[in-house]
């Protein structure tokens, strides 16, 4: 496939996704040629050839004085057109500078939010900035029951729906005080409720928020006894012991040495993605404490080893893992790796890809502006992902036909690995169920004991409802064989 061709499939697909992003951006204002610190720019019209040169100066973000409105991986709003939404994209400088840097993901969601509704209004011929007497003229009224209908045809997430809608009244609050002379008759209205919520210490707090009318409302699902999965950060399906088993050998049988640690990181400690695939190499150079079981690792803030939420925790790794992955670090493999490295701060890594890259964006390196970043994305384990579908399961259905997976799975794994060996000691008398249910907590680095108990009640949960279902089948077929056999009388 040609360069032309790809360009044209990606512009085609950023159209109907009414969003892009930038490799890089740089904020900037014009100024006078003779303004101190000015730089000069020529641009030339691709179609007409005009040329038109003026002279800028870096802008500075209002919040943090002498810090340039510098990013990486910048989004930008579109029209159907291919056109830049200005206001939209005003909306996300204003944010982006009002809030924390780091977070341009968040800016992501948003973008592509607005980039739905943009392409909603273009679809419908629907100007954005005019908002007649009657609420169902209004476009944000307008969007509103697009949204609905489509979560009724099934065709958009309820979750997705209440995030576009949020985001659509967030825009116009900011708007409103942009451009109040267009909004005679508001967007939505504004109400406030109280809330309610208890703390695991048993306090509660009610507080005062606004919302509006144009709020989607979205039903809390009710648990499903037989389902097979744990709620855990998504819902997470742990692997069996014959099926852990069958994924270590077929992660062996592949051969692939940096895969291969990654899987028995997660499935031995139970660490998330993002904080397997920034574990440095410094924190493997200890020599092993004589009769040591384990090495306690922490990672989170100050360790520069991402974790979910930015939360501070702790990883067991087994003596003989921790071996292996010294045994790793001083090999002409990874050496070789370590040669193709280009940033300082990724040299530390442990998990790299055979350009020297890492596998996963580390957080603090997020807001770092490189002004020749040709990025359009954040690594964030798609190598593992994709090695995962083309090699793993391919592999693993050749002797289990419908197996599947998520590397999210290994760390449910993991928990349901440490819980039956805990039910197991509650059953010898061995330790009690708090003690369990603490020790799980920990390994796991739950916030919430409810979450633990869904691992430490996981099989108990299982069996009750395939009992329930058994014994409901079996009376349901002593009916039908009654309904069968029986003869009423015909009517006289």
């Amino acid at each position: 496939m040609s360069n032309i061709f790809k360009k044209a499939i990606k512009r085609a697909k950023d159209l109907i996704k009414g969003k892009i992003v930038l490799p890089s951006f740089e904020a900037t204002v014009t100024c006078a040629g003779d303004t101190p610190g000015a730089t000069e720019r020529t641009l030339t019209h691709p179609r007409t050839g005009e040329v038109v040169t003026y002279h800028f100066l870096k802008r500075e973000n209002s919040l943090r004085p002498k810090q340039n409105l510098s990013f990486n991986r910048y989004p930008v709003v579109i029209n159907q057109d291919g056109s830049q939404w200005s206001d939209a994209n005003l909306y996300l400088l204003w944010r982006v500078e009002k809030d924390d840097v780091h977070k341009m993901k968040t800016l992501w969601s948003a973008a592509s939010d607005l980039g739905a509704y943009k392409r909603f209004l273009d679809e419908e011929q629907i100007d954005y900035l005019e908002f007649p007497s009657r609420d169902a003229k209004k476009p944000t009224y307008r969007y509103f029951a697009r949204l609905n209908d489509s979560i009724q045809a099934g065709d958009i997430a309820i979750s997705t729906a209440k995030r576009r809608m949020n985001s659509v009244v967030r825009f116009y609050t900011w708007l409103m005080k942009e451009k109040p002379e267009h909004f005679l008759n508001a967007p939505f209205k504004v109400k406030e409720v109280r809330i309610r919520w208890t703390y695991q210490t048993g306090a509660a707090v009610t507080r005062t928020v606004q919302t509006t009318n144009l709020s989607i409302k979205s039903a809390k699902a009710e648990p499903d006894a037989h389902a097979e999965y744990i709620e855990d950060d998504g819902k997470l399906y742990p692997l069996s012991m014959e099926h852990q088993t069958l994924l270590v050998e077929t992660l062996v049988e592949l051969g692939h040495t940096e895969m291969t640690l990654i899987h028995l990181l997660a499935l031995y400690t139970g660490g998330r993605i993002q904080t397997i695939l920034t574990l440095r190499a410094r924190d493997f150079s200890a020599a092993i404490p004589e009769l040591a079981s384990e090495i306690r690792l922490p990672i989170g803030p100050g360790r520069q080893i991402d974790t979910k939420n930015s939360k501070l925790g702790v990883l067991y790794i087994p003596i003989w893992l921790y071996e292996k992955v010294q045994t790793y670090l001083s090999s002409d493999r990874y050496k070789r790796r370590l040669k193709k490295v280009t940033v300082e701060s990724d040299r530390s890594l442990i998990f790299l890809s055979r350009n020297g890259n890492p596998l996963y964006d580390f957080s603090g390196n997020r807001a770092q502006f490189n002004a020749h970043n040709e990025l359009r994305y954040f690594r964030e384990g798609g190598l593992v992902r994709v090695f995962i579908a083309e090699y793993v399961l391919p592999k693993m259905r050749e002797r289990i036909p419908d197996f599947n997976y998520r590397f999210h799975d290994l760390r449910a794994s993991f928990g349901m690995n440490l819980a039956d060996a805990q039910n197991e000691r509650i059953e010898r008398k061995e330790i009690t169920y708090s003690a369990a249910m603490s020790y799980v907590q920990a390994r796991m680095g739950h916030e919430s004991f409810k979450t633990t108990e869904r691992y430490i009640g996981y099989r108990e949960r299982l069996k009750s409802a395939h009992d329930a279902q058994t014994n409901f089948e079996k009376r349901l077929k002593e009916l039908t064989e009654i309904a069968k056999n029986s003869r009423p009388e015909m009517a006289q």
